[in-house]
């Protein structure tokens, strides 16, 4: 039976931002959710997919830099893969961006775009997202197109899913799952001390 993936999603609807985040181990990186590297060689790239604004990819950067202890680089953009266009919609499927962002040699990355995402959830065939990500996964997308100003604490939040984090149903923490509305990501900025205690190690300010 092939493997199964919860999807971290965010959608934005009738500009009501809508969001719903469900993730699940990824068992295509090879590695266990706790099995992390230390952190002196850890890498986040960021990759800048298809030409974003240099104003979004500054938010990813910054909102990452804020709470992470890791070594967060940009690296050079490149297009989108060319697999993942779905011309129905005139959109890229994210679950074909990670896999094509998981080949490349850094400890995370993290692609970073304008240009409208989607993948299969909720029922929906092509689901619009904000963002996506695996726990344990390597990789993970965002896109400013409906996150827009929120793009920051979507890619804290996808990120959170990679270091091993699932969704949190402690009200106001980081890694709350959206449930429809996207408001409990968006009016939160930090992790509750169980998520931050789980990835103490890789966080900016230590957890008491």
């Amino acid at each position: 039976m092939p493997p199964r993936f919860r999807l971290a999603v965010f959608v934005a609807l009738v500009q009501a931002i809508l969001g719903g985040c469900e993730a699940t181990p990824d068992r295509r990186s090879g590695r266990a959710a706790g099995a992390l590297i230390a952190t002196d060689s850890a890498v986040l790239a960021i990759v800048p997919l298809a030409d974003p604004r240099s104003a979004t990819v500054r938010a990813v950067h910054e909102a990452l830099e804020a709470k992470y202890n890791v070594r967060v680089v940009v690296a050079a953009g490149q297009p989108m893969p060319k697999d993942a266009y779905y011309p129905p919609r005139k959109r890229y499927r994210a679950d074909r961006i990670i896999e094509s962002l998981a080949k490349r040699p850094e400890w995370r990355v993290i692609g970073v775009t304008d240009k409208d995402v989607s993948a299969a959830a909720h029922g929906v065939k092509d689901y619009g997202l904000m963002g996506l990500g695996y726990i344990g996964g390597r990789s993970c997308v965002v896109s400013s197109f409906r996150a827009k100003r929120h793009i920051g604490r979507v890619a804290v939040h996808e990120f959170g899913h990679t270091l091993g984090l699932d969704h949190c149903p402690t009200p106001k923490c980081l890694m709350r799952d959206g449930e429809g509305t996207g408001r409990n990501i968006i009016g939160s900025d930090r992790f509750c001390d169980e998520c931050a205690k789980t990835i103490a190690k890789w966080l900016r300010r230590p957890v008491p």
